[in-house]
């Protein structure tokens, strides 16, 4: 289990492609943080838990890691 520090403006889908490459990593985010729901907005400096072992798509979660300083659409 690894833990991933939000930075500002990110939502959980902006979350979710950077560290599995898809929306669907989601259900990840959810099983790791049992807390966690769609409805929440998160904040900068939040922590939450993922399995490092798991992607869903690695070569958009590369693409976003070499070329994407940080995927921000939360506002």
């Amino acid at each position: 289990m690894k833990s991933f520090t939000v930075r500002q403006g990110q939502n959980l889908y902006d979350v979710a492609m950077t560290l599995y490459g898809s929306i669907e990593g989601l259900f990840d985010l959810f099983v790791c943080n049992p807390k966690l729901t769609f409805g929440d907005s998160l904040v900068k400096g939040q922590e939450l838990q993922y399995h490092d072992g798991f992607c869903v798509n690695s070569d958009i979660r590369d693409f976003i890691s070499e070329n994407i300083d940080k995927i921000a659409n939360g506002g």
